[in-house]
């Protein structure tokens, strides 16, 4: 799908660009974490999975960035830079707590059954293009967040993905979920959570993301929203057209 340059830059930003500051950025959105369930040390710092966030890597927000870069109005709170790709440290969204798997149904994070545990290893494909089986947790820091109100699993039989070493998911074939322009997919726009296959009784992890159908996407009201301005700067344009033909006509009859 062609999409005009100027949607194109709009998205970049909202996507890329959105940093903790107006004046020098710290960090793109999707680098930071919540911490209003987070204390500060004495210094101002934050203690986050082990990782300590300086005062100078904090900032407040009055919105959320969720799928595909759509940008909601939320309570004013506190995030601090938690990624960092020049020390390798990436981030992952989980769906819920380590030891909660989401229900689609309720819609609501449950802890794990009983007699359950809570999967470990996920297939990633590292940077060289080697596909290997990681500890998730050691090898991402992950925060918790969904990236829409009802995502839909991604299933690997059914919608082929694969998660890179810096955390994005590629999805692999067309799917209802995502869209063409979209393969790749930021941690703003899935999660991952313990799924439990028919056919067997041991939970895996698996992504969830939001369908298209029952998500009015930015970048869908960003293409209406730019047809619709081209259509308004245009019909002037026919009308002054059609008033100087008519007017040249004119003159010409009279001449």
């Amino acid at each position: 799908m062609l999409i005009p340059i100027v949607v194109q830059v709009c998205l970049l930003v909202m996507v890329s660009g959105e940093t903790l500051s107006n004046a020098r950025p710290k960090c793109f959105y999707n680098e930071t974490v919540d911490l209003r369930n987070y204390e500060s040390l004495s210094n101002g710092s934050y203690l986050y999975r082990d990782i300590l966030i300086e005062p100078e890597k904090l900032a407040f927000y009055e919105y959320r960035i969720k799928f595909l870069g759509r940008r909601v109005k939320a309570e004013r709170h506190l995030r601090g830079c938690i990624c960092d790709t020049s020390k390798r440290r990436y981030c992952i969204n989980l769906c819920c707590e380590v030891g909660e798997t989401y229900n689609k149904t309720s819609t609501r994070c449950e802890p794990m059954p009983v007699l359950s545990s809570w999967p470990m290893q996920i297939p990633m494909v590292l940077m060289n293009g080697t596909k290997v089986n990681v500890a998730l947790l050691d090898h991402f820091v992950y925060k918790v967040d969904l990236p829409c109100k009802k995502p839909e699993w991604l299933l690997i039989e059914n919608e082929p993905w694969e998660l890179n070493e810096d955390g994005i998911l590629q999805i692999l074939e067309k799917s209802d979920a995502v869209i063409d322009d979209y393969a790749d997919l930021g941690t703003v726009s899935y999660c991952i959570t313990p799924y439990l296959p028919n056919s067997t009784k041991n939970y895996v992890l698996a992504p969830m993301s939001c369908p298209i159908k029952n998500e009015k996407t930015f970048l869908m009201t960003l293409n209406t929203y730019s047809m619709t301005v081209s259509v308004i700067f245009l019909i002037p344009t026919i009308i002054i057209y059609i008033l100087l033909k008519s007017l040249r006509s004119s003159i010409s009859g009279r001449m």
